[in-house]
């Protein structure tokens, strides 16, 4: 007996039987048909196109979206052209189980087992090839779980420690992924993966070793980065037309086999071209959404840039959107030191709720976040239904003299009244706290520095350097504390490596905890989160409320808060949303966006 889950409602399969007489597609592709350099539309579109609801309205064809970038950064890049088997609901993931995409309709076995899916047929790769299940196996097999391949296990899909489930293609279009237990999480851990869930077998097997003797590992692992060329084959919205020779402008182009179309029965996307522009930082970023020179930003501006949007907003082509309950910033404890005063600093709770009473949350948010902060300990998302708001507050208010009692009780006392506590050796405590170029927590992490060894006797030294050279520090374990977003706070389940240790060197901040975890709560915590996967919703809802008080009542890491993050985009383009949700808990910082359905109004 299997339990059939239908992609398509019955009303949406009778809409898409129609479209092959009335879809309509873009100018630039009816030149192209007339010009016999492509097949007529209904020979491009499956028999059953995904039909995508516009958020607003029937858009218009043409017009190039701009970008900016202040990295060569995948994440923005992979969002213009990122499709998985499924894809989580828009605008607002947690409200919705996940959608088809790619797979038109799943099966799962009765003892939640066994999840076979169904590839959508008739989808084609941009340069007109077909897409089937062989490119998914050709991705899953020969590149993700192929050891000599640079790309690894993505973690959403983990099933024990490094552990994929079981893959098999059945068919020319059916797969089947096999669990060790009732894996109830599957379809949230599908749609969690960052990149496109297949690779174009008929472009690239030539260079793998298996299908070629000729080839090496490095001619594979060269395609592994997103802008190496194999998007320039894609089956999303856009392909990558060209990448300039300094890296600054990469350009894609329309997808003339996309196959989505919108409930009137145009061929989307929308526009015909995107442009990603390198520029030198964040505030170039802003500053260009305010010429007019990008069309929107939802991952480098902030609110550090709303009183400039604001003040400019007057005259020019702007609007201003919401991140809701964005992640903020949090300080990460390394549990695993090298140095033994300092480890076992880390892994004493009362300095880790000190540190975290200590904070001046309410300063902070008037300073830095223009009162749109929700002062928070170190907790799951108020957008997770494992949030819980009593929990959230533990330890995230302004108690300095609780603070100075606790770590007095923990036996770190000022012996030499210098104004900084010591070790039991009689050594200052005196942390180095990592920090990458950032505009908004280089200054709070000045303020933290400055106000923290005054109010507890900790002292603390601001390390700030370049991103890449931090998260190489972080790597190692000589480093004291690290700041950086907290991740995965909406959906941790899709984001475990940030968490637990669902592989060796996960999560960053306890690099060891596959070996011993640090505390008997911590391993309280991480045994819940990696078996909350196979429990039925309610059941998940209520174990998961339980870690997140285990976390926050130990303070595993401290926290500032979430808040409400602007985002900037030209009031020319429409189906942009107002308010939507932005955490890598689904696979993409600027949230689930749809830029295919983005169009320009005139």
């Amino acid at each position: 007996m299997k339990r059939r889950v239908l992609g398509l409602s019955l009303a949406a399969c009778m809409v898409a039987v129609s479209f092959g007489a009335m879809a309509q597609q873009a100018p630039m592709l009816e030149d192209m048909v007339k010009a016999g350099k492509l097949p007529p539309l209904a020979e491009r579109l499956p028999n059953n196109p995904l039909v995508v609801e516009p958020l607003d309205e029937v858009g218009k064809y043409g017009g190039t979206l701009s970008r900016g970038s202040a990295l060569l950064f995948p994440v923005l890049f992979v969002n213009m052209t990122r499709e998985g088997l499924v894809s989580f609901a828009f605008p607002d993931p947690s409200a919705a189980a996940p959608k088809p995409n790619l797979a038109e309709s799943w099966t799962f076995s009765d003892d939640g087992k066994e999840l076979t899916i169904n590839i959508r047929q008739g989808i084609r790769w941009s340069d007109g090839e077909p897409f089937s299940a062989d490119d998914v196996a050709f991705f899953w097999q020969d590149i993700m779980e192929d050891p000599k391949t640079s790309v690894p296990i993505h973690s959403a899909l983990f099933v024990a420690p490094g552990v994929a489930p079981k893959f098999e293609q059945l068919d020319k279009y059916t797969i089947k992924l096999t669990y060790p237990f009732a894996f109830k999480y599957a379809l949230q851990s599908l749609a969690a993966v960052e990149d496109t869930f297949a690779w174009p077998k008929h472009k690239l097997a030539k260079f793998h070793p298996k299908y070629n003797s000729e080839a090496s590992y490095d001619d594979i692992n060269k395609w592994a980065p997103w802008w190496s060329g194999r998007n320039d084959v894609s089956v999303g919205a856009w392909s990558m037309e060209s990448i300039s020779a300094d890296n600054t402008l990469i350009r894609l182009v329309r997808n003339p086999y996309y196959w989505k179309v919108d409930t009137a029965g145009n061929q989307l996307p929308y526009a015909d071209y995107v442009e990603n522009n390198i520029v030198p930082d964040r505030q170039s970023v802003a500053l260009g959404n305010i010429s007019g020179q990008f069309d929107y930003d939802g991952t480098w501006v902030g609110n550090q840039h709303l009183p400039l949007f604001l003040k400019e907003k007057e005259g020019r082509d702007l609007e201003i959107g919401w991140f809701n309950n964005t992640p903020g910033m949090a300080i990460y404890m390394n549990y695993d030191n090298v140095d033994d005063n300092k480890r076992n600093l880390m892994r004493n709770t009362k300095f880790r709720q000190a540190m975290s009473l200590a904070i001046d949350r309410d300063s902070i948010n008037r300073q830095f976040f223009l009162d749109l902060l929700d002062p928070t300990a170190f907790s799951f998302s108020p957008n997770s239904p494992y949030y819980d708001a009593e929990t959230g507050k533990l330890f995230a208010t302004l108690d300095i003299d609780r603070a100075n009692a606790l770590l007095d009780e923990a036996g770190f006392k000022d012996g030499d009244g210098d104004g900084i506590r010591e070790y039991a050796d009689g050594t200052n405590i005196q942390l180095v706290m990592d920090v990458a170029n950032h505009d908004l927590y280089v200054p709070i992490t000045e303020f933290l520095v400055e106000t923290i060894p005054a109010s507890i006797g900790i002292g603390l030294v601001m390390n700030n350097q370049q991103q890449d050279l931090i998260f190489e520090r972080r790597q190692t374990l000589d480093w004291d504390l690290h700041v950086f977003d907290i991740w995965g706070s909406t959906a941790p389940l899709a984001k475990l490596e940030d968490w637990v240790p669902v592989s060796k060197g996960f999560p960053f901040w306890h690099q060891k905890a596959s070996e011993a975890p640090f505390s008997p709560e911590y391993k309280e915590f991480s045994d819940i989160l990696l078996a909350a996967r196979g429990m039925d919703y309610d059941t998940r809802v209520k174990e998961m409320k339980r870690a997140n008080k285990i976390m926050t009542e130990n303070a595993f890491n401290i926290y500032v808060g979430f808040y409400r993050r602007a985002f900037i985009y030209n009031s020319n383009l429409g189906n942009m949303p107002k308010e939507a949700m932005r955490d890598v808990s689904f696979g993409l910082l600027e949230g689930p966006m749809r830029p295919e359905q983005i169009y320009f109004k005139k």
